[in-house]
């Protein structure tokens, strides 16, 4: 009598945990599938707009060729020397948001003049570079080396 009791209860504890496991992950499947496709969605632009937020900060040392504020947009143009010791003149954009420091306060951008040592700290966005903060060097950054 009691294996027989035994059987029936034990039947009925396995049909009860296979309904509940398969009804359970059949509403389980049917309710994740339609919210983790949005939530791919939702992730992916995410990402996008999150790496278009925070581009990467670039730094730069050189030697002030010539500032242009009366252009619009107002332009910096640095000579730098690369590793070949060969000079390159790069052009950025300066935005009115542009920060420029000489010993360690925050002046205007018509602090900047020619032939000045500086820091340039810009963003590379969409073959733009964009300046975000100069910094005037008192002394020379090392860029003329002798031949």
């Amino acid at each position: 009598m009691v294996h027989f009791l035994f059987a029936k209860i034990s039947r009925a504890l396995i049909l009860s945990l296979f309904i509940i496991f398969v009804g359970g992950s059949l509403t389980a499947s049917i309710a994740g599938t339609q919210p983790a496709s949005s939530n791919k969605k939702g992730t992916h632009s995410g990402k996008k707009s999150a790496l278009k937020k925070t581009p990467v900060l670039h730094m730069v040392k050189g030697i002030l060729e010539k500032v242009d504020l009366q252009d619009h947009p107002m332009t910096l143009t640095a000579i730098m020397r690369g590793a070949k010791h060969r000079k390159k003149d790069i052009v950025w954009n300066l935005t009115p948001q542009t920060t420029v420091f000489m010993k360690g306060k925050s002046v205007g951008v018509k602090s900047l003049q020619k032939d000045e040592n500086v820091l340039i700290y810009y963003h590379k966005i969409s073959k733009k570079l964009l300046v975000v903060k100069v910094r005037i060097l008192a002394s020379p950054v090392g860029l003329n080396h002798h031949n």
